[in-house]
């Protein structure tokens, strides 16, 4: 009995484990702008408003102005719905208050920047969180939940100054950005995609300067008077020296934006 007991022991030990059952990954969620309430009155003209965001602007704009002045940054609550994936999915508010952003109840508060965009992306795209995105009269801004956590996903249609064309993705918390599915001019944007639109952007500077510059704020005048300097292109030189003739409030920084851009390029000074 003992013999035949072992053996039977055995034979169940030798029997193969059964293989594990195969785990669903969650289900991707989409939401969609749906309402916004905002102090930027050209956005609000865009959206319709949603109940309670009057409120919540209230008190968040109210903690901004008693702590940086009289002249607090615009705010705006955006109210957001699920479109795909999770049926159940609740709705979430977004607030954006100067510099610094929120999904209430989901995320920590955080500054809107990434510090891995890099010296093009970042430029090209501006505002990370700008509706349009980079300005792209047809792009959109949706909220993606997935395997990998929660994103913003900015999807771009190339009508913009660097021609971005795709999809860009920016964690809700942490740094890490993903361009796999971003182009330009149907170059992917890890290989020569973000040399072409560090050219693209400096076209559009110089079309902007040549077109547009005496209706730029100062602080814009600035940026573009700093990126001019650093542009190659020989209309840049052209342009410095055109506001140094017609523009006496900007000439002077215009004459060192120049000195700056003859150092840089020496062989194409005259």
């Amino acid at each position: 009995m003992e013999v035949l007991l072992l053996a039977l022991l055995g034979a169940c030990g030798d029997e193969p484990a059964p293989e594990p059952t195969p785990t669903t990954p969650p289900a991707t969620t989409v939401w969609r702008l749906d309402a916004l309430v905002s102090t930027d009155v050209e956005l609000q003209a865009r959206y319709p408003t949603f109940p309670g965001g009057a409120e919540l602007l209230g008190v968040d704009c109210a903690s901004a102005r008693d702590a940086i002045g009289e002249r607090p940054p615009p705010c705006t609550a955006e109210h957001w719905v699920a479109i795909t994936g999770d049926s159940d999915a609740a709705p979430l508010t977004h607030l954006r208050v100067g510099e610094h952003s929120q999904l209430l109840d989901i995320a920590p508060r955080r500054k809107q920047g990434w510090s891995l965009l890099g010296a093009t992306l970042g430029p090209c795209l501006g505002d990370p969180l700008a509706l349009p995105p980079a300005g792209d009269p047809d792009g959109l801004r949706l909220l993606q939940r997935d395997e990998d956590g929660l994103w913003w996903v900015l999807r771009l249609w190339g009508d913009n100054p660097c021609k971005l064309d795709g999809a860009v993705r920016l964690p809700v918390t942490g740094e890490r950005v993903d361009t796999s599915a971003l182009s330009v001019d149907d170059h992917p944007w890890s290989e020569d995609g973000h040399r072409i639109a560090e050219g693209h952007r400096r076209a559009w500077r110089r079309l902007l300067v040549r077109e547009r510059w005496h209706e730029l704020a100062p602080a814009d005048k600035i940026l573009a008077l700093q990126g001019l300097a650093e542009d190659p292109d020989p209309e840049a030189a052209s342009l410095l020296q055109t506001i140094i003739e017609r523009d006496p409030s900007a000439n002077a920084d215009a004459e060192r934006a120049l000195e700056r851009r003859r150092a840089a390029f020496p062989e194409d000074s005259p």
